[in-house]
């Protein structure tokens, strides 16, 4: 939770991310993710690196101010296989 928060903070602080209460932010991402996981299992469905990547696409667009992070931001250094 503590690295979300500074991710939202920083984010926050360069523009890349909207200026929303960051409790709000995350609460809604860490809600999204959970939910699509419990459908997943319910359907024995699996998180594919397709389905990974396009869930952290969702999460991005809605949080993000219209930019994408600058190169070397802590919200630009996805993990692996979240990269295109």
């Amino acid at each position: 939770i503590d690295y979300g928060k500074s991710l939202v903070l920083e984010g926050q602080r360069d523009g890349a991310i909207r200026d929303f209460p960051g409790d709000l932010l995350n609460s809604f991402l860490r809600g999204s993710i959970r939910n699509t996981l419990k459908r997943l299992r319910g359907k024995n469905g699996s998180l594919t690196p397709k389905l990974r990547r396009q869930l952290a696409e969702l999460c991005w667009s809605t949080i993000a101010n219209g930019q994408e992070p600058a190169a070397g931001h802590l919200a630009a250094r996805r993990p692996p296989a979240l990269t295109r």
